[in-house]
């Protein structure tokens, strides 16, 4: 089936403050942009697609695609949106305030835009680079082996590294300071100090993450939680109570954001342009980006069905239907999705089995489960991997040979499980006792050296039928306890509608009537229960069998 491009609704208003969302549909990715819109840094060309990173800078927004090139927007005073004629190859973009650098699959790296101070002018040392962060007039770089290069404006020493930076495995800059992340989950920071934003929390470990704004700091912690720091005239680091298990961190001119595992945000600080107003109808998010008055996320396509093309694109098909006009498919709603994430299961480490136990499952799987295996870490040599075991049983190993160094980023297993895995033809509970433990055993050989990571485990599936036409699906109802005796994973009730011949609502004997009339009829339209073409008396018996008594009038 030919895939039609739909094209979003953008709600821009060339004022100066948007308070709505404006949105640009990816090939599985939403762009979407809210606060301020100056210079139009929330206007995302509506044709944008295959998006997989977003950057803010000042004024200024980029988004890099899945084919490795890049697509600009808003404020280009200093030439910071004028991508260069024929760069290709591009795996991460950052914006400063008024430059953007990207790097290359090469590791090597290209500025563009404002030059003050030489922040454009790439150092001939900066090579194997595997991160590029901009501040607001001078940039950094993180090579390959755990070290740093900055260049550019040094007003405050933001560019000086000091010596104790070293193993560095993530690099973050402010306006006028810089903070570097350790392999071993502790923080260095140096630049500017005004404002306490290079006064690293006593006893702060288990970092995972480092964000800076103009003046203060933020850390993320293996336990998702967030820890703020430095100027908070705004509230930009009083955390809210609801930045819980947070997976990722970014922090604007004067307000923050949080990213939470389940892909809602939780914005906090100045709100003078809606900066931190998140449209109440957008959810999935995946990433988050802020900028001086404005915010970008990236967001995943709506696809309830679990069928991998957004719901918008089939509604606008003409063999899709959306009756209630809420740009989902009914299908979606007469359908239940299961998809959950575990919590961080802690850094791959040589034989430390770490597990998560799925519950409350949904039965009647439409299609065989799909489990995503995630994992930072050394597992790109021939004998590292994971075993991943199911209940206590071997199943499969993942990322042999197909790993990454922990310095590449993130490695991504999707395993498809067959239903007969459980040995359960039924498929009423999923497992005996209606629970699924994963468990993923790193090999002995994997290595945790110069390593800051964590593993995750996600179970996703789409539930089956909804026979009664109820709009719920029959697993949930058998869940809830109403009766599925013959252990076909359907509910008695489709059933008994299905013997309800005279269509009086109940088994009776007006139904017996109708199957001794049609009794010895080849193909009938009605009561050939057990599928033989013909209504006779095995009809009658599983009428009595697995329906329950008849009520006799």
């Amino acid at each position: 089936m030919k895939r039609m491009k739909l094209t979003k609704i953008v709600w821009v208003n060339l004022a100066t403050t948007v308070w709505m969302a404006s949105s640009a549909l990816g090939q599985g990715w939403f762009v979407s942009g809210w606060g301020g819109n100056y210079q139009g840094q929330i206007s995302a060309p509506t044709d944008l697609s295959g998006v997989v990173q977003i950057a803010c800078g000042h004024y200024h927004t980029y988004a890099l695609k899945n084919d490795g090139s890049l697509v600009g927007w808003g404020g280009n005073g200093n030439g910071q949106v004028d991508t260069p004629v024929g760069l290709s190859g591009v795996v991460q973009i950052a914006c400063g305030y008024y430059h953007t650098y990207s790097r290359k699959s090469d590791g090597t790296l290209m500025g563009w835009g404002d030059n003050g101070s030489g922040r454009t002018n790439t150092p001939s040392a900066a090579t194997n680079v595997i991160n590029v962060t901009c501040g607001a007039h001078y940039t950094y770089a993180l090579k390959n082996d755990g070290t740093l290069i900055g260049w550019g404006f040094n007003g405050n020493g933001e560019t000086s590294t000091p010596s104790t930076a070293t193993n560095i495995t993530q690099v973050a800059c402010g306006a006028t300071h810089t903070y570097a992340l350790k392999n071993n989950g502790t923080l260095v920071g140096w630049g500017d100090n005004s404002s306490g934003q290079t006064n690293t929390p006593a006893g702060l470990n288990s970092v995972t993450q480092v964000a800076c704004g103009p003046s203060f700091t933020y850390a993320l912690k293996s336990d998702g939680t967030i820890t703020g720091w430095g100027q908070n005239s705004n509230g930009e680091t009083s955390t809210p109570a609801t930045a819980t298990n947070v997976k990722q961190i970014a922090c604007g001119y004067f307000h923050s954001y949080a990213l939470k595992r389940d892909g809602t945000v939780v914005g906090w600080g100045y709100n003078g342009n809606g900066q931190t107003e998140t449209p109440a109808s957008l959810s999935g998010f995946t990433q988050i980006s802020c900028g001086r008055y404005h915010t970008q996320a990236l967001r995943q396509i709506i696809d309830c069905d679990l069928n991998g093309i957004d719901d918008p694109y089939q509604v606008t098909l003409a063999d899709s239907w959306d009756l209630n006009n809420d740009r989902i498919l009914d299908i979606c709603q007469f359908g239940r999705a299961f998809d959950e994430t575990s919590a961080d299961l802690g850094t791959p480490a040589a034989n430390i089995a770490r597990s998560h136990t799925f519950t409350n499952l949904i039965q009647i799987p439409a299609a065989d489960p799909q489990l995503v295996i995630e994992a930072r870490g050394d597992l790109d040599e021939l004998n590292e991997y994971l075993t991943v075991r199911l209940n206590g049983t071997t199943f499969t190993r993942v990322f042999e040979s197909n790993g990454i160094a922990c310095v590449d980023g993130v490695s991504r297993a999707t395993i498809t499980i067959p239903r007969s895995s459980w040995n359960n033809p039924n498929w009423r509970t999923l497992t005996a006792d209606g629970a699924l433990t994963v468990t993923l055993l790193p090999s002995p050989t994997v290595q945790t050296s110069g390593c800051a990571g964590s593993m995750s485990v996600r179970l996703r599936y789409l539930a089956g039928d909804d026979c009664d036409d109820n709009g719920t699906m029959d697993g949930f109802q058998i869940a809830a306890g109403l009766p599925d005796d013959n252990g076909n994973g359907r509910l008695d009730s489709c059933e008994w509608k299905k013997g309800d011949l005279d269509l009086s609502g109940a088994i009776d004997f007006g139904d017996i009537a109708i199957l001794m009339l049609y009794f010895g009829e080849v193909n009938p339209v009605f009561g050939d229960m057990d599928a033989n073409n013909r209504i006779d008396f095995g009809d009658v018996a599983l009428l009595l069998v697995d329906f329950g008594p008849i009520q006799w009038p």
